[in-house]
């Protein structure tokens, strides 16, 4: 996780990475501690984060499990930096367990049938606490709500 006060150059990034042999409530309290604690108004937030889908492994090629995750996948938040920009929310997936199709144009369409359900179901439920979603961009067949059939 990183945040920050873009309009103060006094003030330094606060960058938390979590790491094994941390619990996730051990990071979270941190976390929250360190965001109560900052000195100055916070105008971004941005974090990876780990989701908790069907993917192929080793172990198991040929058969989905479900499991977390941890692949390329991030949330930010803005305030809204200066008086022309709105605050803003963003989701960000950069890989294809959610799609038809594989980066490498192989038929994912398992993965999709297992992950999509899951993707909808999350940004539904984002979309009742936050408010609405506005814009959406990406892999072929995206929209609002994930990867199209």
């Amino acid at each position: 996780m990183e945040f920050g006060a873009i309009y103060r150059d006094d003030v330094d990034n606060v960058v938390l990475e979590w790491h094994q042999e941390l619990t996730y409530d051990s990071y979270i309290k941190q976390a929250i501690a360190e965001i109560i604690e900052f000195p100055a108004p916070i105008y971004s937030l941005d974090m990876e984060v780990d989701l908790f889908a069907y993917c192929r492994t080793y172990e198991s090629p040929d058969k989905p499990v479900r499991g977390w995750v941890r692949v390329p996948t991030s949330f930010s938040i803005s305030g809204g930096m200066a008086e022309d920009l709105e605050p803003y929310l963003s989701f960000s997936i950069e890989h294809t367990l959610f799609c038809r199709w594989s980066a490498k144009g192989f038929d994912n369409n398992v993965l999709h049938s297992l992950n999509q359900p899951l993707l909808e179901k999350a940004l539904r439920r984002w979309e009742k606490r936050v408010g609405s979603i506005v814009e959406f961009e990406g892999f072929l067949g995206i929209y609002k709500y994930g990867f199209q059939d």
